[in-house]
């Protein structure tokens, strides 16, 4: 069965990380079809089309939905505009891959579920972590060792160099979906604790209760000496470390260590591979695009992403403790 994806926002993240992935799998699988690109800078969009090798260019979202008949829609745009963008295109009941975070509020995230639910439209959110090689490895192998109630720590350290914007949440929340993911286990209530440092930018810890009595704690320093990613989960007589291959980062192409009963029982370094392969972007296209094919459920969802951004929410405004929104409702995969 073919499929024919049309794409909404040619941007640097589409550009580094969208565009190769789908290239890539074009070019390895039969059937997909790159159809159109837009973005309101016109000139944009066409390069985004020739290095990518999409069928035509748009700088309108309006006129491409006319013109074209996709089966899938790719929206790589800031949090703000999707939310908006969204809205209008829930009526064409086209699945769509919406890059993360899904917009900047709780409100935000059930509004458009409420929309997308209505029109029948399927939404996956790009947390992008999840879809890690090596992390899905990690998931893999830990679940079969250890079930969620048994997890007792999950530590999850975000730590970039000379990241001095105003909001690091909205990639903060990266951490914050991830470390859930890898508890299986939605939150409760959370603790938040904020570091000031020079220049003026605040280092965050946020310390979660999962339902499954799990503990997660995530770190974020964005002014620290190194860009890492790393997480370490204890339970039961089971530890593990995994070493993330992010951009940037001498830890490429990333380590996944696993203990049991005090032996260390797998060492394990990633695939390596393009950057888009190694940062979770090709498995999460092919997942999405897997899905339209089969008409299967997309995950994760505007629903799963409510506890994350309830997360980040909490993060931006300075909040010391928050209760989750919704506990039954937001279990993750």
């Amino acid at each position: 069965m073919s499929v024919s994806i049309c794409l909404i926002g040619c941007g640097v993240h589409a550009t580094v990380a969208h565009g190769p992935s789908l290239h890539h799998l074009a070019r390895e699988e039969s059937g997909i079809v790159l159809s159109a690109c837009c973005d309101l800078d016109a000139a944009k969009a066409e390069d985004f089309r020739r290095t990518f090798g999409f069928r035509r260019s748009y700088s309108s979202i309006e006129r491409m939905l006319e013109e074209e008949t996709p089966d899938a829609l790719c929206l790589i745009l800031p949090p703000e505009r999707a939310v908006v963008i969204m809205g209008s295109l829930a009526v064409h009941q086209i699945p769509i891959l919406l890059e993360k975070p899904p917009g900047l509020t709780v409100h935000d995230v059930e509004m458009l579920n409420e929309v997308a639910s209505r029109h029948g439209t399927p939404v996956q959110v790009g947390f992008n972590r999840r879809f890690m090689p090596l992390l899905t490895r990690a998931q893999q192998l830990l679940s079969d060792l250890i079930n969620p109630e048994a997890i007792w720590q999950v530590n999850y350290d975000m730590i970039r160099w000379q990241r001095t914007e105003a909001d690091f949440s909205i990639t903060a929340i990266h951490g914050l979906d991830a470390s859930g993911f890898v508890a299986r286990s939605p939150a409760a209530k959370a603790r938040f604790h904020y570091q000031s440092l020079p220049p003026g930018v605040t280092a965050t810890t946020v310390e979660a209760d999962c339902a499954s009595g799990a503990l997660v704690r995530c770190n974020f320093l964005p002014v620290g000496g190194a860009t890492l990613e790393r997480i370490s989960i204890h339970g039961s007589q089971t530890s593990a470390t995994v070493d993330l291959p992010i951009w940037g980062s001498s830890d490429k192409p990333g380590l996944l260590r696993i203990w049991h009963n005090d032996s260390l029982i797998l060492e394990e370094r990633g695939e390596g591979g393009p950057d888009h392969v190694q940062w979770g972007f090709a498995a999460q296209m092919k997942a999405f695009l897997d899905a339209v094919r089969a008409g299967a459920p997309l995950r994760p969802s505007l629903e799963d992403a409510i506890q994350p951004v309830w997360l980040m929410e909490s993060m931006r405004h300075g909040l010391y403790e928050s209760s989750a929104p919704s506990l039954a409702a937001h279990a993750q995969a």
